[in-house]
């Protein structure tokens, strides 16, 4: 996978925004983010500087500037300097999270909006079945860039009761694609949880309708 980061694109234009977006993130999650040891972030110039604190450098476009205290004192330090009415925080730590290269993803918004670049750092989904419960999976669409890893269950096309549950409407397959399409193969777009195997269950006729009985037999 390629690695990018965009930690701070939105907000080049307006360094009062990249400021204040930059404590509110200080101030959460005292313990979840990683930050550098022996370094404290101080709003303003070098000339604010405290007595006893060594100014490392200054960002002028963010009116930051990153200062040197003894390993182990950056929370006391920032606790200290914050009970003086300054903007104070300790220096974490942005990283690049994994994005996949499939020549769609851009238009994939929703995945965006869901923070999936975020969530493929922690899983993909391995080892979880997902049973989609809809109008089957059409075959065509295991290999290539469709579904990398499928199981099948005794009785699962409820609709016609055998244990072939092909997609004849074509909805079951578009979501089985978007929780565990191909993905990372530089074509067509990416699952949701790419590595989670599908477990079909036709429980939609051809016209995408079906019975509550036949669904709740699915379940």
């Amino acid at each position: 996978m390629r690695a990018t980061c965009r930690f701070l694109d939105p907000f080049r234009r307006n360094s009062s925004v990249i400021v204040a977006f930059f404590f509110v993130v200080m101030l959460q999650g005292q313990g979840a983010v990683p930050f550098r040891n022996g370094e404290v972030v101080l709003e303003g110039g070098t000339g604010s500087v405290p007595p006893g604190l060594t100014a490392i450098k200054y960002l002028p476009s963010a009116n930051l500037t990153v200062v040197s205290v003894g390993p182990g004192k950056e929370q006391a330090t920032v606790r200290r300097l914050r009970g003086q009415g300054r903007r104070a925080g300790v220096n974490r730590v942005a990283t690049a999270t994994a994005t996949v290269n499939d020549s769609l993803r851009s238009f994939q918004w929703h995945f965006d909006a869901v923070q999936a670049n975020l969530a493929w750092d922690i899983t993909a989904g391995s080892g979880v079945t997902v049973a989609v419960l809809d109008s089957g999976l059409r075959i065509p669409s295991l290999g290539g860039d469709g579904i990398g890893s499928v199981t099948y269950i005794a009785g699962c096309d409820v609709v016609n009761g055998d244990d072939d549950p092909d997609d004849e409407d074509g909805h079951g397959t578009h979501v089985s694609g978007t929780i565990s399409q191909t993905t990372n193969n530089s074509v067509g777009t990416a699952g949701l949880a790419f590595q989670a195997t599908i477990m079909p269950i036709k429980v939609l006729d051809a016209s995408g309708s079906g019975s509550f009985a036949d669904i709740a037999e699915g379940i």
